[in-house]
Formats: C-alpha cells, structure tokens, sequence
C-alpha cells in the first residue's frame, strides 16, 4: 500500500513542479524508487508523463504572467523577448551569400529526388532544373 501512496503523491508533486528530485523527496521516495516503478508500470509512466507536461504548462503559465507583469512595468528586456519570441520581424535574422559550385552533375533520379524533397518543403529550384 505504500507504493501507491507515494506514487500518487508524486504524480500530485509533479503537476506542481516537474521536477523529479523534488517530488522524491516530498513523497520520501529515492529517485532509484521512482524510475524503478516508472520502468516496471506502464500505467504509473504514463501518468507521470501526463504530471510532467501539466507541470511544464503550469509552469509556463507562471513565467508568461512574470514576463506580462515586467512588460507592463517597463522593463525593457521583457519587451524585447516578447517581441522577438511572437513577432516576426523582431526575431533573429541570418543573411547567408555565396555561391554554389557544381562538383558533378546529378543523375536524373536524383534531380527528381532533390525537386520531390524541395516541393515537400515548399521550395523551388529558381531556375537551376
């Protein structure tokens, strides 16, 4: 009885904080234990899976309402991150130039192959079929 006791108190710890160590030591269980039972029920994995990703979110929800509070008070590093993780033209820009040599030609299988993985991806060959 004492297995699922712990094992529910960490799946409740790692909602809160999804941290493993942490939810070890609330629940009075060695991280030897706890991978121990993860590896050998599939059921407790599963469910300390679904912990892990609602405490990432819960998480997250904390951060974002952080990163508001420091936008609305002026802090520009809050303004700039907000920026540059939701618009566009703020985020980090490469310019790449050169050009490319022909070492040898490719075979028509390949070239069909190239153009099949650039239509995948959306892109064109811009004149060089």
């Amino acid at each position: 009885m004492r297995g699922a006791h712990c094992k529910k108190i960490l799946i409740e710890e790692l909602k809160k904080k999804p941290v493993v160590e942490a939810a070890c030591l609330k629940a009075g269980v060695g991280r030897t234990a706890f991978y121990d039972w993860k590896k050998k029920d599939p059921k407790f994995a599963k469910a300390v899976e679904l912990a892990l990703q609602f405490g990432k979110d819960f998480v997250s929800d904390i951060a974002e309402m952080q990163l508001l509070n420091a936008i609305k008070s002026g802090d520009f590093r809050a303004l700039a991150l907000w920026l540059k993780t939701h618009k566009k033209e703020y985020g980090n820009r490469m310019e790449i130039e050169g050009a490319l040599t022909l070492i040898e030609e490719l075979s028509p299988e390949k070239k069909e192959v190239v153009k099949r993985s650039l239509a995948l991806a959306n892109l064109t060959l811009n004149n060089h079929e």
